[in-house]
């Protein structure tokens, strides 16, 4: 979404905004569904190579100069990026003054270190938030691929292990929702481990799409 095409245009501040967005968006959708009946996840499908260095001091600005080189005595913002169009390059074998840009502006793009027309991704793990029914099958360190695999065992759709099938039929009464919930070693898969080898279709795979 919005929050990839600005990292991926070195825009930290426009990044942070899209995500503060984002978070208003998952607000809404956990006040308008009830958790006993609606599982939510929050995700990503990769990082980005934006990184906070420095030693600020207390309550400074993210977005805001973070400390000053040891060896040219400039400054440099908090936030910086691996690669991408944030590239300024020396002039006259001095690096740029970021105090003298308007690093204020939405738009503002964050020193980076390689030039690049588009920044890469990360390889960093990323974070899966999970709240709602199964939500304890997303706990630990996964392959991208079990995730589908969970969610269609949660939902009870597509091929494969579920957790609506015949050997749970309580698991269709809301009611007894709760109750299943409560003892789920006894039907649901080990959250520790993968799907079982018969159970994953190697093709899915999860990709960004930008």
């Amino acid at each position: 979404g919005n929050i990839d095409k600005a990292h991926h245009l070195n825009e930290h501040r426009s990044a942070l905004e899209e995500a503060l967005q984002f978070e208003k968006a998952i607000a809404t959708a956990d006040s308008l569904t009830d958790s006993q009946d609606t599982l939510i996840l929050v995700t990503a499908d990769h990082s980005q190579p934006m990184v906070i260095n420095g030693y600020q001091e207390r309550a400074s600005d993210i977005l805001g100069l973070g400390d000053y080189s040891d060896v040219d005595g400039l400054p440099y913002t908090s936030l910086l990026y691996t690669n991408g169009p944030g590239y300024r390059g020396e002039i006259d074998g001095v690096r740029p003054d970021p105090s003298t840009e308007d690093y204020t502006d939405p738009h503002y793009a964050g020193a980076s270190t390689v030039p690049m027309i588009e920044s890469h991704h990360a390889g960093e793990d990323v974070i899966l938030y999970a709240k709602g029914p199964h939500s304890h099958l997303f706990t630990g360190i996964h392959e991208n691929a079990y995730i589908p695999h969970a969610v269609r065992y949660a939902a009870c759709v597509g091929d494969g292990q579920q957790f609506c099938s015949s050997s749970n039929p309580s698991s269709s009464n809301p009611s007894k929702l709760s109750s299943n919930l409560s003892n789920p070693s006894s039907n649901l898969p080990n959250p520790s481990s993968n799907p079982s080898e018969n159970d994953v279709d190697d093709e899915v795979v999860i990709e960004d799409e930008d």
